[in-house]
């Protein structure tokens, strides 16, 4: 079994080349009207492992209500980018200071839902962050070993957004003698994240004619191929 250490310089080593911040999300053509957001994507080492912090949203929220989420939130004019963003945001969910935070990589961005980009951040935290939880937010806060999702027992449907086919994956977990389920885009990108980093010859749809492995997982091109496929669409449908 590897060390702590040993492990963190092999998660930077592999997901270094995929970091965008020397790159503008605006190369997308991107409207100005769309609405931003990013996501910090919390892991940490446990059990000699990777797992990643997770949370469930509140019932009383008006969107994403009670569904498992990474903290995050929409753009404030005063966030500098994306990664302020994402630290403001996990420090008013769950009280993780940004001092605490080691940034790996910036994610290309993704559609949520029409007229929605959200951007994650992929971060090392702690082993023994204790959550202190902004009930107003947050329902929940729990964690999971990345290995979980590169593992068999999911589900997946199928919908249209746009023209396109979007395949959605579904794991259903037992926490705190509660059934828990991570779908939808918090599901896609820890899978992802899963494939790099664990090194899974897995291979997992995305869109129909389009599969994901561990080369093509998290890389630039593929993410903006469907997105900018999804901006024509958005373009001559005038929405």
């Amino acid at each position: 079994m590897c060390s702590e250490e040993e492990a963190r310089s092999r998660l930077m080593d592999l997901l270094r080349k995929y970091d965008t911040r020397s790159q503008s999300q605006n190369d997308l053509n991107i409207p100005p009207a769309f609405s931003r957001a990013s996501v910090l994507v919390p892991l940490f080492w446990r059990n000699g492992e990777w797992n990643v912090l997770l949370t469930v949203r509140s019932k009383h929220l008006r969107s994403h209500s009670g569904l498992v989420a990474f903290p995050g939130g929409k753009q404030d004019p005063e966030d500098k980018d994306v990664i302020a963003t994402a630290l403001r945001e996990a420090e008013e969910e769950i009280g993780l200071s940004p001092n605490d935070v080691i940034i790996v990589n910036v994610l290309p961005p993704s559609f949520v839902r029409p007229k929605n980009i959200v951007t994650p951040v992929v971060a090392i935290i702690p082993s023994d962050f204790l959550p202190k939880r902004n009930v107003e937010e947050v329902q929940k806060v729990f964690s999971l070993p990345i290995s979980r999702f590169v593992r068999e027992d999911f589900t997946t449907k199928r919908f249209t957004m746009h023209d396109t086919v979007v395949v959605a994956y579904y794991f259903t977990d037992v926490i705190d003698g509660e059934s828990i389920q991570t779908w939808g885009y918090t599901a896609q990108v820890i899978m992802r994240i899963a494939l790099v980093v664990l090194e899974s010859d897995q291979q997992r749809d995305v869109t129909d004619g389009f599969v994901i492995t561990k080369d093509t997982a998290l890389s630039t091109l593929a993410d903006s191929n469907i997105i900018q496929r999804l901006l024509d669409h958005l373009k001559h449908s005038n929405l």
